[in-house]
């Protein structure tokens, strides 16, 4: 823009254009994690080593920095400045911890974490998105166990569970050469003693050339030693 004054003689001047070129700028974003994606005025932009650049216009624009597992960067820059580039450094926050579940109990237990197996325990550092999850915990001769977590950012939880016994020892007694079954599986012959998890339970007593005998026992974890 350019002021002049008119007058009644002719007036003439010059106008110099500066062309558009010298009014554009470098943007370089330098992101972490370097796999992040960069998205600026609407467009994705390509990015090597966690590195992208676009030239543009003079002007403001906005731009969205995200990745998994990370908190999502939204912003907006202005463009102004033909000698020097324009860097933009971002560095996500992470929006996971981790959880560790040890505990003599929950030894060999198989772990779920919202309803997804994840393996037995002890866990050591299993990656979660932060919030709350579900944990749930089998293990044979046990009740399930199940909480509920807290996972914060860039934390590690640990949980350390206690499994309630849900199992009774017990010894079944019959006559020698007696095969004694338990739901259809072969325990021993004449007597045998072991751990049987809550229940109820047919037992068998068979010999060749008799008919066998059964029985129907239900069994608690309150059982002391208990013989049938």
């Amino acid at each position: 823009e350019q002021e002049i004054d008119v007058s009644s003689t002719s007036v003439s001047f010059n106008v110099r254009l500066q062309s558009a070129v010298n009014y554009q700028q470098f943007v370089v974003f330098k992101v972490t994690p370097a796999d992040a994606l960069v998205e600026f005025n609407g467009e994705t932009l390509y990015v090597s080593d966690g590195t992208a650049q676009k030239l543009v216009p003079f002007g403001t624009y906005d731009y969205v920095i995200a990745s998994e597992d990370y908190h999502t960067v939204t912003a907006n820059v202005t463009v102004n400045d033909v000698n020097n580039k324009k860097v933009i450094n971002v560095d996500l926050k992470p929006a996971y911890g981790w959880i560790t579940i040890d505990g003599s109990s929950a030894e060999g237990a198989t772990v779920y974490i919202d309803n997804k197996l994840v393996g037995k325990a002890p866990l050591r550092r299993e990656m979660l998105s932060s919030g709350t999850h579900k944990v749930s915990i089998v293990k044979p001769m046990y009740k399930s166990y199940e909480a509920s977590v807290e996972i914060t950012d860039a934390d590690m939880t640990e949980l350390r569970p206690i499994l309630t016994a849900d199992f009774a020892s017990i010894s079944l007694k019959a006559e020698d050469g007696v095969e004694i079954w338990v739901n259809e599986q072969k325990k021993g012959v004449g007597v045998w003693t072991g751990e049987l998890a809550s229940g109820a339970y047919i037992v068998e007593c068979r010999k060749e050339n008799h008919r066998k005998v059964s029985q129907t026992i239900t069994v608690n974890p309150d059982m002391e030693v208990t013989e049938f």
